[in-house]
């Protein structure tokens, strides 16, 4: 799971690596009906709230 391995996932993240050779961001976005941001976002904040 790229949680793992990134400390910020973010929209630069999603442009690379795996990601990327499956459209990357855009294409990932698309799946999540362009809410991928705030998803993104919503994950962010549940790590760090338990992280902290």
């Amino acid at each position: 799971m790229q949680l793992k391995v990134e400390i910020v996932v973010d929209r630069a993240s999603l442009d690379t690596g795996a990601f990327a050779e499956g459209g990357g961001f855009v294409r990932i976005d698309k799946i999540f009906e362009g809410q991928l941001l705030a998803v993104v976002g919503e994950l962010a904040q549940g790590i760090w709230k338990d992280a902290g």
